[in-house]
């Protein structure tokens, strides 16, 4: 948006990126924050915390590292201070999930998409400081919920151990899904 709004001469009216000069950035992440809060996390008037979960993360979705980071500081902007709580599995085991199934790639994939996680940790604590950004290891906490509870602790949210161990022993069912970027070839 910023860098729409620097385009050279764009105040010139034949220019072709003319009005553009007069975008503000800061007004525009403000009116993204305002919609993404009021159409898709809708928080009742009590509420204290937000969150979502993402799982596209993998090259398919995000070509090359810069992009994923770049994507997860935007997010930074759009929600300032925002956590990051990063899960990871083996790349084997999470390849004979229910997500997975028959696709070829999986394991490469999986394994270039835990790595980029583990690296955006490391870049995210470098530029935004400790307790914003927690690797977490699904065999690390699928029978020790207390992994997630300290987790959340580091991140500076609200502990609440018996809500986690309800929260982890709710199973999801998983099953192929029909999306085209899942597992595509890397690049």
């Amino acid at each position: 948006i910023a860098e729409t709004a620097d385009r050279h001469h764009a105040g010139k009216p034949t220019h072709p990126w003319f009005g553009s000069a007069r975008l503000d950035p800061a007004a525009v992440v403000a009116d993204l924050r305002e919609h993404v809060l009021d159409t898709v996390l809708r928080p009742k008037a009590d509420t204290r915390w937000v969150g979502f979960k993402e799982v596209r993360y993998e090259p398919g979705h995000f070509v090359e590292y810069e992009d994923l980071l770049n994507y997860l500081l935007f997010l930074d902007k759009l929600f300032p201070g925002i956590r990051y709580l990063m899960n990871v599995r083996d790349p084997q085991d999470a390849a004979r999930s229910g997500w997975w199934p028959g696709n070829a790639n999986a394991e490469e994939v999986l394994a270039v998409t835990r790595d980029r996680l583990a690296e955006a940790v490391a870049d995210l604590t470098r530029m935004l400081g400790p307790g914003r950004a927690v690797l977490v290891d699904y065999d690390d906490w699928t029978g020790r919920p207390d992994v997630l509870s300290d987790a959340f602790a580091r991140l500076g949210l609200p502990r609440d151990d018996e809500a986690v161990r309800r929260a982890v022993g709710t199973r999801l069912e998983h099953g192929p899904r029909d999306d085209p970027l899942r597992g595509a070839p890397l690049v």
